[in-house]
């Protein structure tokens, strides 16, 4: 998932634009990996926002800045989106159609 971080409260804490409707509600803590920073710990999420201990992390965070997080608990995210990007070095290589999307009754 590629997050946006909108607010930086403390030094210690950023909030990212990723929440339960991005890693689901049930996933196990930290809710994923950021690539860009491991030390990052994203620890809880509402709805549509994720709470990201940063204070292990020796980086000044901004809001707008971009964030690579895979996530801990991929079964449970997959089927909130309609497509999977496959990237490789940056560069998007194939877009893959969610076929479950959408299909629970």
């Amino acid at each position: 998932m590629i997050c946006t971080i909108v607010g930086v409260p403390t030094p210690d804490r950023v909030i990212i634009d990723g929440g339960q409707k991005t890693f689901t509600s049930y996933a196990p803590t930290p809710y994923g990996y950021i690539l860009e920073h491991p030390e990052a710990k994203i620890y809880g999420v509402s709805v549509e926002h994720g709470h990201v201990d940063v204070s292990e992390v020796d980086h000044t965070f901004e809001v707008g800045e971009k964030l690579s997080v895979i996530p801990l608990h991929q079964g449970m995210t997959t089927n909130l989106y309609d497509t999977v990007y496959a990237v490789r070095k940056g560069e998007i290589e194939a877009a893959w159609r969610v076929s479950g999307r959408g299909r629970v009754q």
